[in-house]
Order: C-alpha cells, then structure tokens, then sequence
C-alpha cells in the first residue's frame, strides 16, 4: 500500500513525530510507518515543495501538520486545534474592496468525504480555513477578511497543499494547532506558542493516521 504523508511548511512542525534521518514515523506499535516532508513556507514554495514530493513519494494520503492563527470572534481559541472543512485562497485588497481576483480562480477547497473524520475523532474541531500570501497583522483587515471568507483561521500553506494534492488526485486532510490570534499581536504570540501548537497538532496526526492505517490493515 502507498505510504500516508505527512507534510509540514518547515522542520520544527514536524519535530513532534521524531522522523527518522530518511522522515519516516512510526504510527504505533504495530510499526505501522509514514512519511515527514517539509514543503515549503508560503504558497508558492508549500505548492511546488508538495508536487515534488507527492512525485516522489506517491502518498495514498497526505495531511498537513503545522500551527495557524484563529480570528478574534470567531470561537477557536489560541490551544485548540482544528482540522480543516474546508480551505480557501483570499487576498487582504480583495478583502478590503481595493482589489479583485479572477472569477474563474479557484478559491475553495474541500477534503474529499470521511478523509478529516479521523482527526475529528482524534480530538479536532472542524473549522474553514483561509490561505493568504502575508500573515496579517491589522486588526481592521483581519476583520473584513474573516467577515468577507467566513473563515476561522488563517494559515500561509493549506490551500496550496490542498491544490497540488487535488490536482493529483490525492486525498488530503489539514491539521493545525492555533498558535495566535490573527492581528497586530500575531507574530510575537505565535513565537511563544508555536512549539506547543505543533505538538498537539502533531498527536491528533499521529493519532488519525494511526486509526487509519489500523483500519485499512497498515500503511
């Protein structure tokens, strides 16, 4: 059986699943393994950096594992992790009324049916998320951003991911612990919680595929 996939934006994400030197993990006693890869931070890199290695590797599944912020009134709260329902491509001038994007660009994504059910039972709560070129650090726009996508969180990488994988045909899930909230305090709250974040990311990662590939006879 193709290997399950696990790939982060850079290494520290997944320090948590203790890879090997050749990034494989074991999922459980049975030994049951997968894969680590660092894509790539942004979009651009986290979706050439995931075309390469679903090439390379040829994954039956890939999740990504890292850390993301959660808009201030919506609910998800710095600790908590989430598991994407949904992941969506936006832009702060499209956001604000000062810019547009094509209509014929695709700006959503969803996991295929069942494929984030695992890490919902692993302990994730579902949330949409939203992919942007910058981290956003105004609170007016991080309003109007999460006004305008109807997004929970935002993250630089998941819908870069989630394309890349869609365009080959594999099915994919997201997986992030909440590092921040989303605005002026972002970067110097996700550096104190960052490590934290990823850890619990991580277990629900772990924890999924592990119930997976117990389900599916192993990995």
């Amino acid at each position: 059986m193709p290997p399950f996939l696990i790939v982060s934006a850079f290494g520290p994400e997944l320090t948590p699943f203790r890879p090997d030197g050749q990034g494989r993990v074991e999922l459980d006693a049975q030994r049951r393994e997968a894969l680590c890869v660092a894509v790539g931070i942004g979009p651009v890199d986290a979706a050439l950096g995931s075309a390469r290695a679903l090439a390379r590797v040829g994954p039956s599944f890939v999740v990504f594992s890292g850390t993301c912020g959660a808009y201030p009134g919506s609910g998800v709260a710095v600790g908590e992790v989430v598991v994407a329902r949904s992941v969506h491509f936006g832009d702060g001038a499209r956001a604000l009324g000062l810019g547009a994007m094509p209509d014929a660009q695709r700006r959503r994504l969803e996991p295929e049916g069942g494929w984030a059910e695992p890490f919902r039972r692993a302990g994730a709560r579902p949330a949409d998320v939203l992919t942007l070129a910058a981290i956003t650090t105004d609170a007016r726009l991080a309003a109007e951003l999460a006004r305008e996508s109807g997004c929970a969180c935002e993250h630089l990488e998941a819908f870069a991911v989630a394309a890349a994988c869609d365009a080959a045909a594999v099915p994919w899930a997201c997986v992030l612990g909440v590092a921040n909230l989303v605005g002026p305090g972002a970067r110097a709250e996700w550096l104190r919680h960052h490590h934290d974040a990823s850890r619990l990311a991580a277990d629900v990662v772990r924890a999924g595929l592990a119930a997976m590939a117990a389900r599916d006879g192993g990995a």
